[in-house]
């Protein structure tokens, strides 16, 4: 009897195959052969979100539930493909880059690394053994067209003979980091790299079945692509079939010196392995939540300053919203404050960065009724040490804060009052009094942070 064979994405012309895609096709594990482009997935992504928050791809909230939706058929590919996978059968996968997205939960969301529920990406769907290792972790961006066979007598080897020698087609846009490949990657296969040694296609063993990873072509034609990979199925097919061992086998296993000792050590080392694992991933979370208040002290721009002083102020107990064109929109029980963000190489912030927050602030009253605070929060002559740096506000600055009620912050004070509050994490106080500050302040803030000397009110 021939396999039957699902293709996702990959638009195959044989007959012998069923196409469909990622979101219509019928449940994998009816299937003896998968064949997916992850591809497929990144384009309905593309479809779905609309904007770049903090440089990631953003999905708007959607009252009618889009974002359970798109986890729930994520959730339900990865329950099929590890049944599949279980069933001892063959998954072959074209290695695209990894594409990540956030799913908002609620209007103007931003983008939250530690609510990973609402992640999704293109490789979702593939079931990994723990909940903590991750396809998007493993494989990296790369970009080229030099690919070499390192294994020329591999079932799909005939891939890359036909469209890297021949045709020339081969490409590729992502590799495997071979130094955080899961060890349940049983009898792994490097089937080609690229020039400069890295794996763009391998194949392994896992959950009882096999997959293959291959490198995409440019513009196939979808007749002689499907007949290479039918090929290349019909040779692999008889290597993926095991023979279930007969039950007087385990007559011959005490035979064998030390066997059962090694079976159980490795049980141990693989739960230890596990374990460790999963506190290193927790440590690393944890120094990369307090490594980025750093930042603070000699950044600048819209993708690494401006995320970072966000989360300062979300620290301090604001809700932190988006609110183009400024840099977001701060709300808390003390009152709303329109965020504006400046980094300066080597001169103060000037007027015209208060002029640019005296605009949005205008805009938002005259859009939503309602006064609003402005906040500059500057990051002049960042480069130099805190403790060398001039004033960081210009004169006319400070004083048309002063007259509009505005609060000037430069980030090393900045700096100083997430220190105070990461310190003392608990303290509620702590954080009121910041935002009460903010709140009164006209002009230089200052609270309790030695600072140059400064016109300031409030």
């Amino acid at each position: 009897m021939k396999p039957r064979i699902l293709s996702i994405d990959l638009k195959l012309d044989n007959d012998q195959i069923t196409n469909a895609g990622f979101i219509d096709a019928p449940s994998f594990h009816d299937f003896d052969i998968v064949l997916i482009d992850p591809l497929g997935i990144t384009n309905f992504l593309d479809k779905q979100s609309h904007k770049y928050k903090e440089s990631f791809r953003t999905i708007d909230y959607d009252p009618t539930g889009t974002d359970k939706w798109i986890k729930n058929v994520t959730n339900q590919r990865r329950k099929e493909t590890k049944r599949f996978l279980n069933l001892g059968r063959l998954l072959v996968c074209i290695l695209r880059r990894p594409d990540i997205a956030y799913l908002c939960s609620f209007p103007d969301e931003w983008p939250k690394p530690k609510e990973e529920q609402n992640w999704v990406n293109n490789y979702g769907w593939f079931p990994l053994e723990y909940k903590t290792d991750s396809m998007i972790s493993i494989l990296h961006l790369s970009e080229g067209s030099k690919i070499n066979l390192s294994e020329p007598n591999h079932p799909f080897a005939p891939y890359f003979k036909t469209f890297n020698k021949e045709l020339k087609q081969l490409h590729y846009e992502a590799h495997l980091d071979e130094s955080q490949k899961p060890y349940y990657f049983k009898n792994f296969h490097t089937i080609a790299k690229t020039h400069g040694e890295l794996p763009v296609a391998f194949s392994f063993d896992l959950q009882g079945g096999q997959v293959v990873f291959l490198p995409p072509i440019e513009n196939p034609d979808p007749k002689k692509l499907a007949g290479v990979l039918l090929n290349c199925i019909s040779a692999t097919i008889g290597t993926i079939e095991e023979t279930t061992a007969p039950s007087w086998i385990s007559d011959y296993k005490v035979s064998l010196p030390n066997l059962s000792d090694l079976e159980g050590e490795t049980e141990k080392l693989h739960k230890k392995i596990s374990e460790l694992q999963e506190r290193l991933n927790t440590a690393e979370q944890q120094k990369a939540d307090q490594q980025k208040y750093l930042k603070l002290l000699y950044e600048q721009g819209k993708f690494q300053l401006e995320p970072v002083v966000r989360d300062a102020f979300s620290l301090f107990g604001f809700t932190v919203k988006e609110a183009e064109p400024s840099d977001g929109l701060l709300e808390s029980d003390e009152g709303a404050v329109i965020l504006e963000v400046e980094g300066k190489d080597n001169t103060q912030i000037s007027r015209d960065k208060y002029r640019q927050l005296l605009d949005h602030v205008d805009d938002d009253e005259r859009q939503t009724g309602h006064p609003k605070k402005g906040i500059l929060v500057g990051n002049a002559f960042r480069l130099k040490d805190p403790n060398e740096r001039d004033k960081q506000f210009t004169k006319d600055a400070v004083d048309a804060a002063i007259g509009s009620h505005f609060c000037l912050l430069a980030t090393d004070t900045l700096f100083q009052l997430v220190r105070k509050v990461l310190n003392d994490l608990e303290n509620d106080n702590l954080k009121r009094q910041i935002r009460q500050k903010i709140m009164t302040t006209d002009g230089v803030f200052r609270f309790e942070v030695n600072q140059p000397e400064e016109e300031n009110h409030g």
